[in-house]
């Protein structure tokens, strides 16, 4: 009950709470033989999440390695739970500009989501599209693109409008932008739009209309400059 009530305070924001119930329902584990090892793991995973939104970027590690190790320990190292963990460590490494180490976080969880079959899962398109945000600032425009093409094979239609639908079309939306594809930018930051439109998730639409206006007026630029050579 505590790890439950846990999660919805911090789906609710309330991050203070959320850790609170957290430690608790650690410690009632740690106490109790029934509930066991997995739980723990579980447990330290949502508080990796609620460190890293309060951008608390050691306790995050922390909490997310000793998830990590648990599961390595109870399922060994081909466990699909690893994938969530690696990419969020990927990200925290990526938000403090360390490109090596995201890198290597996020090519671990790819390798994972290839050897458990999950090419086409929304985790590869997040995960790769990571990859594709990291490699355009590299200025590496070859990678960039292959793993942006990878984020792709995703078939958004069978996610409606989840949440994930609508991060990973966002994200892959704005890395076109990056790379100056502006009409397929459009194409993904509609269906983002599409999977926010109802909802009061007003910075997310704030963010989807500036990204949208950038790719309408550039593909316009790019349409003036054609005419004007001819």
């Amino acid at each position: 009950i505590l790890f439950e009530s846990g999660l919805c305070e911090y789906l609710d924001q309330q991050n203070a709470a959320a850790i609170s119930l957290f430690q608790q329902a650690l410690k009632k584990t740690n106490e109790s033989p029934i509930c066991g090892d997995k739980k723990a793991a579980e447990i330290y995973c949502a508080l990796g999440h609620v460190y890293n939104s309060e951008k608390d970027s050691k306790l995050a590690i922390d909490s997310y390695k000793k998830g990590e190790e648990i599961t390595i320990r109870l399922f060994g190292k081909e466990c699909l739970s690893l994938v969530n963990i690696y990419f969020n460590l990927g990200a925290i490494s990526l938000s403090q500009k360390d490109n090596d180490n995201a890198i290597k976080k996020l090519k671990k969880s790819k390798k994972l989501l290839r050897l458990l079959k999950k090419e086409s899962s929304i985790e590869m398109s997040e995960v790769c599209g990571c990859l594709s945000e990291i490699y355009s600032k590299m200025k590496n425009t070859a990678e960039a693109k292959r793993n942006l093409q990878q984020a792709n094979q995703t078939d958004f239609e069978d996610y409606g409008k989840s949440y994930y639908s609508l991060r990973a079309n966002l994200m892959i939306g704005a890395l076109y932008n990056v790379l100056g594809e502006h009409k397929n930018a459009e194409k993904y930051l509609k269906a983002a739009k599409k999977s926010v439109e109802g909802t009061k998730n007003s910075e997310t639409q704030k963010s989807i209309s500036a990204h949208i206006a950038f790719a309408k007026k550039k593909r316009h630029e790019g349409s003036t400059h054609r005419e004007g050579k001819g």
